[in-house]
């Protein structure tokens, strides 16, 4: 489905949001926009360590009455959040937000209504955002994948960006877990050489114009050699949250390459083949395996002057 079909809808949902917060109001709007602020940072900070709990204990107990063609990590991924996610904001609206709107909050109209707007507006974004999120997450879904890569109102990252800004694990400023371990430059020595993220949708092992990937270094291409910092020094890249919505894979077949880094100076080169030799001038002598190989007979030392062989002795008569 083309980029621009997604963006349309995107447009459309927040506008319709927006209409409704003018008709709430600011208050009743921002509460909203508060619960599902803090449903999607519980679902993004904690879904990756419940689903690495519980993907194991799957494993053993189910993979005998599974097709091999389920990941049980994909979903528990999938459940874990959605369930985090929409289970914690349908807890919330249910029996939070009624009564936290009954308190009457006067203000001036025309202020209520545009700022009931704006706040339902950011509301809508980070609705329609986690929806995509749980989109992408889906293993049912993954023939229709979101293109992150080419959407211009893209909220699925703007979601994860919002929340992810309590995600722990920080380099230089970054979260780790929503970025990954950050590129780096081949003259760094403690840079580690690995590739843009990628998900084979073929499983034919190169990385195809259809497979999706994640521009890590913005170049519009696939970049194959990527060097990467490794922050904790494990020697495997760490995949990022917004890399994994981008590719629309959030389980191990999410690829990165990791290989070791080429070292310089020890690579054996080829003999090459001695120049042939200028005209008028003799060629070279073959060395002397060349020239026995080829069938030349050795000279024989000649006996110096002066030297008798000695004559056999008769055997003696033993009768």
């Amino acid at each position: 489905m083309p980029a621009i079909v997604f963006d349309l809808g995107v447009l459309i949902g927040i506008l319709y949001l927006a209409w409704l917060g003018s008709a709430f109001g600011v208050y009743s709007s921002a509460v909203t926009a508060l619960e599902l602020f803090v449903s999607l940072s519980l679902a993004i900070l904690l879904h990756e360590p419940i689903a690495g709990f519980l993907a194991p204990i799957l494993q053993d107990n189910l993979a005998l009455f599974l097709p091999e063609t389920v990941s049980i990590q994909a979903w528990s991924v999938f459940l874990t959040f959605a369930l985090l996610m929409w289970g914690t904001m349908l807890a919330l609206w249910l029996f939070v937000h009624p009564k936290i709107i009954s308190t009457e909050i006067k203000s001036i109209e025309a202020i209520d209504m545009a700022g009931g707007a704006v706040a339902a507006g950011f509301a809508g974004a980070l609705f329609i955002g986690a929806a995509l999120v749980t989109w992408s997450m889906c293993p049912l879904l993954s023939f229709l994948r979101i293109p992150a890569q080419d959407m211009f109102l893209d909220v699925g990252k703007t979601a994860l960006r919002s929340a992810g800004v309590f995600a722990g694990e920080r380099h230089e400023g970054r979260s780790l877990v929503l970025y990954g371990e950050p590129p780096s430059r081949e003259s760094v020595g403690s840079a580690r050489l690995a590739g843009e993220t990628w998900y084979d949708t073929d499983a034919n092992n190169t990385p195809d114009d259809h497979d999706p990937y994640f521009d890590a270094d913005g170049n519009g291409t696939f970049t194959k050699d990527l060097y990467y910092e490794d922050v904790d020094g494990n020697r495997l890249r760490r995949v990022g949250l917004l890399e994994k919505y981008t590719v629309g894979r959030w389980d191990a077949q999410v690829l990165v390459a990791n290989r070791d880094r080429p070292v310089k100076g020890l690579a054996k080169t080829a003999a090459k083949p001695a120049p042939p030799p200028s005209p008028g001038q003799p060629a070279a002598a073959p060395p002397p395996a060349v020239a026995a190989a080829a069938g030349e007979k050795k000279p024989v030392a000649k006996e110096r002057e002066g030297d008798e062989q000695p004559e056999p002795a008769e055997p003696k008569d033993d009768f």
